[in-house]
């Protein structure tokens, strides 16, 4: 350790354990765990009747997890421009999918028919044009040619659907945009694919609608996100008669270990334990026709695709009907390359249109964004004066949450609180010795600088550096949680060092994937990814994994503090322990004190509340927070509430500062 007591960790904790891997395999065993059982519960459908209660099952929990869908308002559709070529026509369409909610769409349909044709809906992916993107301009004018209307909807974030903001920020993208909007989401207790899913049935709504389609011959088509919007109306909208989820079937196990993130959207609580899963918007589609496109080469694992494939097969044959199932596989990366493309009209021409004879690719000509845009405007945001985006929506439902506090805060209420948080976040589970180890210690400015690590659950370790006054015993053993942990210690430094003469004893702690026990990268940018700290980089997979197997990082956080003070308790012989948080430390610090009556004084820095966070357009919530639905009932004022009666305090601290006049 150096002289002035800085001296961090080195790579697996000074060379004791490969704690950067722990982790990411603590999730990966949790993930597999919760796969096998869940396989032995599918593997036991062997009837219709069995088939069609977990088809009902999935349903209910797709529905209750995204926070419900909402009851059907005017759709106000406005058909603002048309044009016509040589084989199809378009009309650029904007309709309500909730009051003052835009959506902006193109309606691809044939010229030369006199009867109602077949309509498909189809679900952009990631494209920042949405509906303009070239590829998926190809196949709406391909289907239209080949006797069916289409409708291709820009998503939320996309095309005509992008606040001015994101279009002038070079390093927005329609992935980040969902990413941010999805964090509010999952602390209100909704998700980003509710109002996905919300568009997707409206837009089938309009679809119906129009005199030139065949109301009773739906089908769906769409790509990436696309394809897993078309999974959602598969097991949601029994109007859908086929469907064709291109470039997003794979399998939870198989994507689990490229280590890549996934879309907010797709980030649906507790999902790998209960559902549904990838297979499983497959076999509830069963006995309906159903196609599925993927790529040989694709990031998203062709085996996963394979291996959901097969147990579809496996409910298609309930019905005698695996003729009805299909698998495309283009020798391609992601995408609706020429392959997909043109095996999605022959499969529509088929299935719809009862047309056997294939068609080959063909070379379409693609239009303008200008030519196919629904408005004179950049975006409904500049068009309508009262247009509503997610973070209106998320906020509405916070302030039907917020705040739950009672007037007069009681014992009861505090122990109501308390036991909420430790059954949340099981902080009763079995945990192992702490069998702390000290890996250095050195003394500087009159101080004992101490570097250790325990086990704070099996296989999981987190470290600290601890700060004490020599030869006596301390009067207060205080534990600190910064924003990055001990990484943030030399910023720190000088109030660390006055706080542990103060109190004797101070241990600037880690919890699981911080500073010394940060994980290793997991995720990258080059493919689906992003760098440390970004959006979909390592900290937002991990914290998305804690979500999909049904914890968050900031639970498991909040018990590796209660681990820090049950070490305190063996080293010292005092009845409480003090506990000070900065950053997002400071929530840990709350909940942590708040489940533990252990824990005073209290220090916490004035951080915004959870529901301040979800309702601020801009605002990127840090994955340590992300929990799902702790807005009006787990958040900073229901917190406080419950510490009243306590020594806590919540101030401003100063940057990189500890506001030591209210410690000492």
């Amino acid at each position: 350790m150096a002289r002035d007591g800085l001296g961090g960790f080195q790579p697996n904790v000074d060379g004791f354990y490969d704690v950067h891997a722990e982790l990411p395999r603590y999730f990966r065993q949790r993930l597999e765990r919760q796969l096998r059982a869940g396989d032995r519960r599918r593997a036991r459908i062997d009837s219709r009747e069995a088939l069609n209660q977990h088809r009902q099952q999935m349903r209910r929990q797709l529905v209750t997890t995204v926070g419900g869908l909402f009851e059907r308002t005017p759709l106000n559709t406005m058909r603002t421009g048309a044009f016509e070529r040589t084989a199809h026509a378009v009309e650029t369409v904007v309709f309500e999918s909730l009051p003052d909610v835009h959506v902006t769409a193109n309606c691809y349909r044939p010229v030369d028919s006199s009867e109602p044709v077949p309509g498909v809906l189809f679900l952009c992916g990631h494209a920042p044009a949405g509906k303009a993107a070239p590829a998926y301009q190809r196949a709406c004018i391909e289907l239209a040619r080949n006797g069916c209307a289409v409708l291709a909807v820009d998503p939320i974030g996309q095309g005509e659907r992008q606040r001015a903001t994101d279009r002038a920020n070079p390093n927005t993208s329609p992935v980040t945009i969902h990413t941010r909007l999805g964090g509010g989401c999952t602390l209100a207790g909704t998700n980003l694919a509710r109002y996905l899913i919300w568009d997707a049935i409206r837009s089938l709504d309009v679809l119906q609608s129009f005199p030139f389609v065949a109301a009773d011959q739906l089908g769906v088509l769409g790509n990436s996100g696309g394809g897993l919007q078309t999974a959602y109306c598969m097991l949601l909208d029994d109007r859908v008669a086929t469907a064709m989820p291109c470039s997003f079937v794979t399998a939870k196990g198989v994507y689990a270990k490229t280590g890549q993130a996934q879309d907010a959207e797709q980030i649906l609580p507790d999902a790998v334990r209960v559902g549904p899963r990838y297979d499983d918007f497959l076999t509830s589609f069963a006995p309906k026709p159903l196609c599925i496109g993927t790529s040989q080469s694709d990031f998203l694992p062709i085996a996963g695709a394979q291996q959901s494939y097969e147990r579809a097969r496996t409910a298609y044959a309930l019905y005698d009907a695996t003729k009805s199932l299909a698998l495309v596989v283009s020798d391609s990366t992601h995408g609706l390359g020429p392959t997909l493309r043109t095996a999605a009209v022959n499969w529509f021409r088929h299935q719809l249109l009862d047309e056997s004879t294939a068609v080959s690719p063909r070379k379409s000509t693609v239009e303008s964004e200008a030519t196919l845009a629904c408005l004179r405007e950049d975006s409904v945001f500049e068009a309508f004066a009262s247009e509503r985006g997610v973070s209106d929506l998320t906020a509405e439902t916070v302030r039907s949450l917020h705040p739950t506090t009672p007037a007069t805060t009681t014992r009861p209420y505090a122990e109501t609180l308390r036991k909420r948080i430790r059954s949340r976040f099981e902080l009763d589970r079995t945990r192992p010795s702490l069998s702390p180890r000290r890996l250095d210690t050195e003394t500087a400015d009159g101080l004992v600088w101490e570097k250790l690590f325990f086990e704070s659950e099996d296989d999981v370790h987190t470290t600290a550096i601890a700060v004490r006054t020599p030869g006596t015993a301390p009067s207060c053993p205080t534990i600190v949680v910064l924003d990055r942990g001990t990484a943030e210690l030399p910023e720190y430094r000088d109030d660390v060092a006055a706080l542990a003469r103060n109190r004797g004893f101070v241990l600037v702690f880690d919890p699981r994937g911080m500073g010394g026990v940060r994980a290793r990268p997991v995720n990258t940018p080059q493919n689906n990814g992003g760098e440390y700290f970004d959006i979909h980089g390592t900290v937002y997979k991990l914290a998305s994994d804690a979500l999909m197997t049904g914890c968050s990082l900031l639970g498991l956080r909040v018990f590796d503090v209660v681990r820090a003070r049950e070490y305190c308790a063996e080293r010292f012989d005092q009845p409480t322990v003090g506990l000070v948080g900065a950053g997002i430390g400071a929530f840990y610090a709350l909940f942590a004190a708040v489940s533990d009556l252990a824990f005073e004084p209290v220090c916490v820095e004035a951080v915004p509340p959870f529901y301040e966070r979800a309702t601020t357009p801009e605002t990127v919530v840090n994955p340590g927070l992300l929990c799902y639905g702790v807005i009006g009932s787990l958040d900073v004022p229901q917190l406080m509430a419950a510490l009243t009666e306590r020594d806590v305090r919540r101030v401003d601290f100063p940057e990189d500062g500890l506001a030591i006049d209210s410690l000492t």
